[in-house]
Parts: structure tokens; sequence; C-alpha cells
């Protein structure tokens, strides 16, 4: 090589980047302990996907596109805002999991492929989309729309479905307490306007949440020190004569973890009522 003649730089090691969940949980105000971060990716949990709304009848794309009110479900709203709460006093990486959210646009069908559709999430009815790019949840490429729209095609006249993640953009209608509403408005704006013949239409646009399987389990945590969980009702059938089985944990770390949960689920989710 030094017969070459070649120079070489040194390049100093590029500065270490946040992992992607610990950047967003620091976004909604966690505060982790140092000591708990996880350099590498987070434990994998199971996930169930729900669905937040749905436009209520299709669309058609004029020339310069379209705008549906996705109708959401309040119950499955306030999960989502009560994992992003959650989330926010989470102090280490192994328990937290904020909830993903998506966009789907379903069964897209036309005659012309030759354009791209670039989708916003409550973009202001009179702004330039071009002005608020962190309202864009993404842009998808219509090639072979016209094949996948004809009945006897491969795609049986479906068309195409696209899935753009929105995760981003509701955490931050979180911060800004904009989260509670009863709809989000989907704008789709093609790049240039859309010949007259193009005939492009959306057969519903949805709203998903993706989040944790919730648990069915029992027990009891005791002065934050002790944790008892099993499958097993506190009853005499339960403790005498039924088959079910609880492990109690003498840990405070393992009691704390578990506490952290109970405290969010009473605080967020349990339906509490005072006898009258």
């Amino acid at each position: 090589m030094s017969k070459m003649d070649c120079a070489y730089d040194s390049l100093s090691p590029l500065p270490k980047q946040k992992p992607a969940l610990q950047a967003r949980l620091s976004n909604l105000g966690a505060n982790l302990m140092a000591a708990n971060v996880l350099e590498g990716a987070a434990v994998s949990k199971p996930q169930t996907t729900e669905l937040m709304g749905a436009s209520p009848q299709g669309i058609k794309l004029q020339r310069t596109g379209a705008v549906a009110s996705v109708a959401l479900d309040a119950a499955v709203n306030r999960k989502v805002s009560a994992s992003l709460t959650a989330a926010a006093s989470a102090t280490t990486l192994e328990a937290a999991s904020p909830d993903r959210d998506y966009v789907d646009l379903e069964n897209v069908r036309g005659t012309f492929d030759a354009s791209v559709l670039s989708v916003y999430i409550n973009l202001p009815q009179d702004a330039t989309p071009a002005d608020h790019p962190e309202l864009l949840a993404g842009s998808v490429g219509l090639f072979g729309l016209r094949s996948a729209s004809q009945p006897d095609g491969k795609h049986g006249g479906e068309g195409l479905n696209f899935n753009l993640e929105i995760t981003d953009i509701v955490d931050r209608l979180h911060l800004n307490n904009a989260l509670d509403v009863a709809a989000l408005q989907v704008r789709v704006v093609p790049h240039q306007s859309l010949p007259e013949q193009a005939d492009i239409t959306i057969g519903r646009i949805s709203v998903y949440r993706e989040g944790e399987n919730g648990v069915h389990n029992k027990g009891f945590i005791v002065d934050s020190k002790v944790v008892a969980l099993g499958s097993q009702n506190w009853s005499s059938d339960g403790v005498l004569r039924n088959r079910d089985a609880s492990v109690i944990i003498a840990n405070e770390t393992a009691a704390k973890y578990y506490e952290q949960i109970f405290l969010h689920d009473w605080n967020n989710i349990a339906k509490q009522s005072m006898a009258s």
C-alpha cells in the first residue's frame, strides 16, 4: 500500500446516537436512569393492534387531493393517552411501552399511477403543506395502481394498500394537550395536480394503535417490598380447592416495578366509583 502513494485522513468517531426509544421517551418527559438505559434494542413485548377510527366512506381525489375526517373511538384514544402518560414517568426502557400509531390508506384504486401522494395529519385548512413537514405522515408512490385496480389482475381489483407510521405526530398532539379530540383530519396531497381522468379513489382511511397486550393477573404489593402474582382469586375456592397458583417475590426492585404498573392502571384505566 505504501508504494501507491495514498494519503488517509484520520476520522474521529461519529457521536453516539440515542436509541430511538430512549430519544422518544426523553421527548415525552421521561427521566431515564442512566444505569438502566439499554444501548441495544429494547426487550420485545407482545403487541396488539386496535382500530382507533376510520373514515365513514371512501373518498375521491380531486386535482389537489382530498381531506377525510377520521372519527376516533374515545375509549381507544384514552388508551393511547394513558400509555404516553405512563411512559413519561418511566425510569427504565424495560418499564416503558408507549403505543405506536399508524394511518392506513386502504383499497386505493385508479387509472393513473404516475403520481406520488403525501399524507398529512391535522394540516390547517388554508395551510401550504410544504410549510408543515412536522405534520407529514409520509409519501407513497402509485406505481402499479392501474394494474392493481383491474378486476382480472393479480390483486383482484382491490387496488393498493399503504401503511404510514404517525407515532411522532401523535406524541406531539399528546404533549400539546391536543389528542383528546373527536377526529383526526387526514389530508392527501398529490405532488403535482392530478389530471381529470386520473379517477383515484381511497376505499377507507383508518388509524390504528399498536400497544401491549393486556394481562389477566391477580396480585398485591406490600410496602413496596413484596409482590404476589398469580392466577388465583382471593377466595376460599381459589386458595383451597382450585388448581390456581401464585408466586410471592420478596424483592424490592420487583415489587416497585409491579407497583408502578398497578398505579398506572389504577389512575388511568380503572373505573373507580364510590358507594352512595
